[in-house]
């Protein structure tokens, strides 16, 4: 008997069941493609048209059959998140929780032998092309090493058939020898494994097949210590918005004990990105009002920038040392015996992390390539 695992056998899905009507059919495909590309939860998954493997033959087209996950019977199945650009960026996909529901009853998986084969092509223009090169290389050369790991179910197959068609899809394409690996903007790196739902990178390992999980290292407060790394904090509130950063307040004092620290965070982060939402706004003026002032929407976009400088050149530092890591923004996807390492590493340039810190006065300073 064959073991199933994504290294072997994709996925096949099809819609079964009595009474569907060739609209509902291809309205459930289209749902199926779209949470196979990860397209749930808070992630917009973006797909040209022609990828949806929908034909419009028999009177329905794939437009129709995406319009009835919107509204009608299938109302609030698929939502659409427009930021069409030609050429550069296709519209964004996403199957609600309803939509989840609805689909499991009518999704049937099975699995078929397959070899690896080349990725999605990923000849896109990306900027500062020497340096996205270099690091499109370290990310191809380090998803060749990745396996399962000892959490992914002997079966090859998960509890949740979408995350069985999601997690196949990415792990099958990062193993590929020409897998997508894209960049935004802002200096950012996307592959399929980064961009799958998180409670998946469990199944992977940087080790040998049945090791330990991917771990995680994190920059700690991420957009706030990017503004003291931009010199983005006014002079009189650095010492203050440094020390809170330090000691792990700095989210906790703007929550006031009246929401969560992760809710305080999105909306601190979004404040950045010139969002205010009352209370938390209201709180960080109260407490740093000369920096408020200055913070604009293209004020996210220069933290973004200056994250990927910091992180992409502490990625090639340590992959040169023989350290295997993948970049997740603002974060290193590693092995879990190198994550003490990683941290330390991080916290020499003066970043702290969920795991370590520097003193105050190196995180505080500006950030320096050596």
């Amino acid at each position: 008997m064959n073991v199933i695992s994504p290294d072997t056998h994709e996925v096949v899905f099809n819609v079964r069941g009595s009474g569907l009507s060739l609209l509902e059919r291809k309205m459930f495909k289209c749902m199926a493609v779209i949470c196979e590309r990860g397209g749930t939860g808070d992630n917009w998954a973006r797909i040209r048209h022609t990828n949806f493997g929908v034909n419009n033959n028999g009177g329905v087209t794939r437009a129709q059959a995406i319009q009835a996950g919107i509204g009608g019977e299938y109302k609030g199945c698929i939502q659409i998140k427009n930021g069409y650009i030609q050429g550069q960026q296709s519209k964004g996909y996403l199957v609600t929780d309803r939509g989840k529901n609805a689909l499991k009853k009518v999704l049937k998986i099975s699995f078929r032998e397959a070899a690896l084969g080349e990725g999605a092509d990923d000849r896109k223009k990306w900027k500062q092309k020497a340096l996205d090169d270099r690091l499109r290389a370290i990310h191809r050369e380090t998803l060749k090493g990745i396996n399962l790991s000892n959490q992914f179910p002997s079966t090859g197959e998960l509890q949740d058939p979408l995350d069985t068609l999601e997690f196949y899809r990415a792990y099958r394409r990062c193993k590929g020898p020409n897998t997508n690996i894209t960049s935004d903007a802002n200096g950012r790196i996307y592959y399929p494994i980064g961009y799958m739902k998180k409670g998946l990178r469990p199944l992977v390992t940087l080790e040998k097949e049945g090791g330990q999980p991917l771990a995680e290292v994190d920059i700690k407060c991420c957009g706030a210590q990017m503004m003291l790394k931009t010199d983005l904090v006014d002079p009189e509130e650095r010492q203050e918005w440094g020390k809170l950063i330090h000691e792990g307040q700095f989210y906790r004092l703007f929550s006031k004990n009246e929401r969560s620290v992760s809710s305080t965070k999105k909306w601190v982060n979004a404040a950045f990105n010139g969002y205010r939402e009352r209370k938390v706004w209201e709180r960080m003026v109260g407490v740093f009002p000369r920096t408020t002032a200055t913070l604009e929407k293209q004020t996210g976009n220069d933290l973004m920038k200056m994250e990927s400088v910091i992180m992409n050149s502490l990625l090639e530092k340590m992959t040169n040392k023989g350290i295997p890591l993948l970049r997740l923004h603002d974060a290193f996807l590693c092995r879990e015996a190198d994550k003490k390492q990683v941290s330390q590493v991080m916290k020499k340039a003066g970043i702290a992390t969920d795991h370590d810190k520097p003193s105050l006065g190196k995180l505080m300073s500006m950030y320096v390539s050596d």
